[in-house]
């Protein structure tokens, strides 16, 4: 009981004392009304609709008739798939009172929040604007890989003559460049590929100076060769090649895919495996051949699981397992046809019968070779037929060359007319070449790009009865001042020129095409 009188009386004291100091005024407060502090509130809650890369600018009228100066400005983004405001999760855009951002986020829904508080006293107050981002780029057409003699650059072209979908042709320039202004890509183009499976999706941009890895979200940089591209940054960067291919995950086809991708590095060949889970995974040190060194040339390509080169060095053809570190020679039928070649590589690519054929120059006679190999392991590799097309028209002014995979025809270019012509791996003989199309005046043929795509998301390319694969070939020329693209219809039998479908101008000096597909499709091992 005694306790518990205590305890009261110490209460009654501490109450007391806390009574008297609230009774003594120290005159360190007053009684004056804060000063209005708040956002107009017309100016809340927007709701903005923008594309990529478009800039947003915001100049909210903050009511505060104090010292400005004490006012800490903030402006952040987030998703709005977020339940609530996380400052974790929100990236700080700017500290200035009023925003111009530059929208690189990937399509969604977003809120842009802006809070100004006074430093002095901790007052803050908040708005926010909702943003609906729409992707301007896409990820499917025709990529365009091009130049000005300085830097490199890249196109997207939509075009009914592939889709269904698209109403009529059009061209999104420049996008490298508007989604990388900081980042110039230095040097002659070269190269362009690209990956994409169920989860992951990457662009791949060489030049004769730099390669870059590029995120399909915005198209802005997430690897170069200093970082994020390869495992051990090489000492000398000089891109030469890159090849992807998706192969069947077995026993499991159906479910998944694992992504396959080489690139050329200085005449060395970096393989990437990697599985759903890595979005941006590195390439490997360089694949090698036991007891020997080797100097791949620019062109590669793959058999089933087999990535298949050519070593300038000595001669060569190589062959190895994607999941190996190893490169060997050929030790099946014929083989010894695949070594010991004073020969430069010219083309190399997947031809009927799940065969490649590589266009070769010897070098002691200047003749003109199209060599088939089988080539889907080491054992059985070997020569099925090494057929000399030397007497085919201009061949020795040709620079540029497409096989096709489907059909036992061949195209070449000279500097103003495209060629086509047919070949036999039994009889191992090639027909005379015919004119296929003609570049107008002054303008120089600068790449091809045969369709040989499995599929589109945009209306169907493989509809075998309106756009059948290998139907289309699209030529680049350059006039001096300005890069075009034709796109020729051609007979699936020959080769030949059937019509000009399309055509479209504008470019830098165009180095490579290739068709995005935009999405996963079923690819047989070997085709």
């Amino acid at each position: 009981m005694k306790n518990h009188k205590l305890t009261i009386y110490l209460v009654g004291v501490f109450i007391s004392l806390g009574l008297y100091s609230c009774d003594n005024d120290d005159g360190n407060y007053d009684y004056h009304e804060l000063a209005e502090f708040r956002i107009e509130e017309s100016e809340a809650n927007q709701t903005l609709a923008v594309n990529q890369l478009d800039y947003v600018h915001l100049t909210p009228t903050l009511v505060y008739d104090e010292d400005l100066s004490d006012i800490e400005y903030t402006w952040s983004i987030y998703s709005s798939n977020i339940d609530a405001y996380n400052d974790i999760l929100a990236d700080t855009i700017s500290k200035e009172k009023n925003l111009e951002y530059q929208i690189v986020e990937k399509p969604g829904s977003y809120v842009i929040e802006y809070a100004a508080t006074v430093m002095s006293s901790g007052r803050r107050t908040t708005t926010r604007y909702f943003l609906n981002v729409e992707g301007i780029f896409g990820t499917s057409g025709l990529f365009v890989l091009y130049d000005d003699g300085y830097t490199s650059d890249f196109a997207i072209i939509k075009t009914p003559v592939f889709s269904g979908t698209a109403q009529e042709g059009s061209v999104i320039y420049d996008i490298y460049s508007q989604a990388n202004p900081q980042r110039p890509l230095l040097g002659e183009a070269r190269k362009l590929g690209f990956f994409f499976n169920q989860t992951s999706s990457r662009v791949y941009l060489l030049t004769s100076e730099d390669m870059v890895r590029l995120s399909t979200d915005n198209y802005s940089v997430v690897g170069d060769p200093q970082d994020g591209l390869f495992l051990t940054p090489p000492t000398t960067v000089n891109p030469q090649f890159y090849y992807t291919r998706l192969q069947p995950n077995y026993p499991f086809p159906w479910a998944m895919y694992i992504p396959i991708e080489f690139m050329v590095n200085d005449g060395k060949i970096h393989g990437l495996l990697t599985d759903y889970a890595g979005e941006y995974p590195y390439f490997m040190t360089p694949k090698v051949v036991t007891g020997s060194s080797y100097v791949a040339s620019p062109y590669i390509s793959l058999v089933g699981s087999a990535i298949n080169a050519y070593d300038e060095q000595n001669g060569r053809f190589l062959i190895g397992s994607t999941y190996s570190s190893e490169l060997f020679e050929f030790a099946g039928t014929n083989a010894e046809a695949s070594r010991n070649l004073n020969r430069t590589l010219l083309d190399y690519e997947p031809i009927q019968n799940m065969n490649l054929a590589a266009i070769m120059k010897d070098n002691d006679n200047d003749a003109y070779y199209l060599t088939a190999v089988t080539a889907r392991n080491a054992n059985t590799a070997g020569v099925v037929a090494d057929i000399n097309i030397s007497t085919l028209t201009n061949l020795s002014e040709a620079n540029l060359f497409a096989l096709h995979p489907l059909a036992p025809v061949g195209f070449y270019a000279t500097s103003s007319t495209l060629y086509n012509f047919n070949y036999n791996t039994y009889s191992a003989s090639a027909n005379p070449a015919s004119v296929c199309w003609t570049a107008p005046d002054n303008e120089e043929i600068t790449s091809l790009y045969l369709m040989s795509n499995a599929g589109s998301d945009l209306g169907g390319f493989m509809e075998n009865d309106k756009n059948p694969q290998g139907k289309y070939m699209c030529v680049s020329t350059w006039n001096g001042t300005e890069g075009k693209i034709y796109i020729l219809e051609l007979s699936l039998a020959t080769g030949g020129f059937v019509d000009l479908v399309d055509s479209y101008e504008g470019f830098g000096k165009i180095k490579d095409m290739n068709f995005n597909i935009g999405r996963v499709v079923m690819v047989l091992p070997g085709q």
